[in-house]
C-alpha cells in the first residue's frame, strides 16, 4: 500500500521551527475506522492551529507496504474462523506477537522523524511502535493514544503514553480500574468530522413518506460484512409491508461485484432498491435516512450516536464489534439485526411506531459527542504549548 500522508502545512526556515507544532497521526489500514479518526482530528488541530503541520500515515504500509494487506487478511481469517480464540486474545492483550513485532527496529523505518511535538496513534500497534521508538531514543515529546471503540481490549493499557482520549467514561473508568492514572485518560469521544456536528439540516426520523433505511453492505479489506446477496433478499423478502412504506438504500463500499449484483437483482426486487458504492460525504447519506444496518464498529456507532440517526446493528464480529453492541445494550440503545428475521421486524416496527425513532434519536443525542475531534484537539493543544 503506498503511503498514507496528508501535509495540512509545513514549515521551511529556522525561525519557523521555533513557532511550529509538529504533530504525526498514525492509524493502520485495517478497517477504515482508525484513518477517519485521524484525519478527522488533524482537521480539527489544523483549524485550532493553522501555522501547525501535521502527517497522517500508516507506519506499517511506510515500511513494508506489503504488510496491510497481509494484516487484513490475517484479521479477517481470525475473526471469522477463529472467534472465540480471537475474543480471548482481544480481552486479555496477551498476544506475544503484537507485543513483539510492534518493538521491531525493522518497522522504525514507517515512524515519524524525531524531533516531534506530538504522535497521537488510532490503533494501539502504532502506539505501541511509537512508545518503543522513544525507548529506543526518538524525541517524541508526548505521545497519545486515541480509543477509537466502546470497549477497551488489553493490549491498551501501557506505561509512558501521556494521555488517552476514549469513548464514554465507562472506558475511562476501565483504564483507571487496570491502573492508569486518572489525570492521563479524557472522555472526549471518538474523533469525527465536522459534518456530524449538528445543524438545522438534521431532520428528525421519518418525519413523513416512507420509511428511509440505509444498508451499509461493503466492507474494507477484510470487513467480514453479512453484506451478501442472499442475505440482502431474504431480509428484504421479509418485510411483508406496502411497497410504498419503505426504501432501501444498499451503500456496496468498494464491493463493486456486490454493487453490481443488487443492481442485476434490483428490479425484480419487491421494493425500490437503489445502490451506492463507495460514499465520501456520509453525514449528507444519513441525514437522507430514516434508519441504518450496519455492523457495529466503533467509528459508525460513534456517527449515528452523534446524529441520533437509529442503528440496527447487523451481525458483530468478536472483539471490538462486541465490545460496541454491549455498550449499546448497557445504555438502552440496541436493535439487534443480525439475522433478516430480526432485521424486518426492526423496519416493521420502525413504519408502525414511527414517533419510537424520534425517541430513540433523543437518547441517542445524550450520547454522543459530534464535537470528540475539537474536544481531542483543544485538550492536546493545551497541554504541548
Amino acid at each position: 500500500m503506498r503511503r498514507m500522508g496528508l501535509i495540512l502545512n509545513k514549515f521551511s526556515t529556522k525561525q519557523d521551527i521555533k513557532k511550529v507544532n509538529a504533530f504525526s497521526l498514525l492509524y493502520l489500514s485495517t478497517g477504515s475506522g482508525h484513518l477517519m479518526a485521524a484525519r478527522a482530528l488533524a482537521e480539527a488541530l489544523h483549524e485550532m492551529d493553522p501555522s501547525c503541520a501535521i502527517s497522517v500515515e500508516d507506519p506499517l504500509a511506510r515500511s513494508i507496504p506489503i504488510i496491510p494487506r497481509l494484516a487484513n487478511w490475517a484479521l479477517g481469517i481470525s475473526s471469522r474462523r477463529g472467534g472465540r480464540f480471537y475474543q480471548r486474545q482481544w480481552e486479555s492483550g496477551r498476544s506475544p506477537f503484537v507485543k513483539a513485532v510492534s518493538q521491531l527496529r525493522l518497522l522504525s523505518g514507517g515512524l515519524p522523524a524525531s524531533p516531534h511535538t506530538a504522535v497521537i496513534a488510532t490503533h494501539v500497534f502504532a502506539l505501541r511502535m511509537a512508545l518503543a521508538a522513544r525507548r529506543r531514543g526518538a524525541a517524541y515529546h508526548w505521545i497519545y493514544g486515541v480509543v477509537t471503540d466502546f470497549g477497551l481490549h488489553g493490549f491498551w493499557p501501557l506505561e509512558g503514553v501521556d494521555g488517552y482520549f476514549v469513548a464514554h467514561e465507562d472506558l475511562a473508568q476501565e483504564l483507571v480500574r487496570r491502573g492508569l492514572d486518572a489525570q492521563r485518560v479524557h472522555v472526549t469521544g471518538i474523533p469525527l468530522r465536522k459534518g456530524f456536528i449538528p445543524v438545522d439540516a438534521w431532520q428528525p426520523p421519518r418525519s413523513a413518506g416512507a420509511l428511509r433505511v440505509v444498508i451499509m453492505a461493503g466492507g474494507v479489506h477484510s470487513g467480514a460484512y453479512t453484506g451478501s446477496l442472499d442475505w440482502l433478499q431474504e431480509m428484504i423478502g421479509q418485510v411483508g409491508v406496502s411497497r410504498d412504506l419503505v426504501r432501501f438504500t444498499v451503500v456496496a463500499g468498494s464491493r463493486a461485484d456486490l454493487q453490481a449484483a443488487v443492481d442485476r437483482w434490483a428490479g425484480s426486487a419487491p421494493y425500490y432498491v437503489s445502490t451506492r458504492g463507495v460514499v465520501n460525504d456520509i453525514p449528507a447519506l444519513y441525514r437522507s435516512h430514516d434508519l441504518i444496518l450496519a455492523k457495529p464498529g466503533g467509528l459508525t456507532v460513534a456517527e449515528t450516536l452523534a446524529c441520533g440517526i437509529p442503528l440496527a446493528c447487523m451481525r458483530a464480529g468478536p472483539g471490538q464489534e462486541t465490545a460496541n453492541v454491549a455498550f449499546l445494550e448497557r445504555h438502552g440503545l440496541l436493535m439487534q439485526g443480525k439475522q433478516p428475521a430480526q432485521a424486518a421486524q426492526i423496519i416493521r416496527d420502525a413504519i408502525s411506531h414511527p414517533a419510537s425513532l424520534f425517541e430513540w434519536k433523543q437518547k441517542a443525542r445524550t450520547l454522543g459527542k459530534p464535537d470528540a475531534a475539537r474536544a481531542t484537539a483543544a485538550h492536546i493543544l493545551s497541554e504541548v504549548q
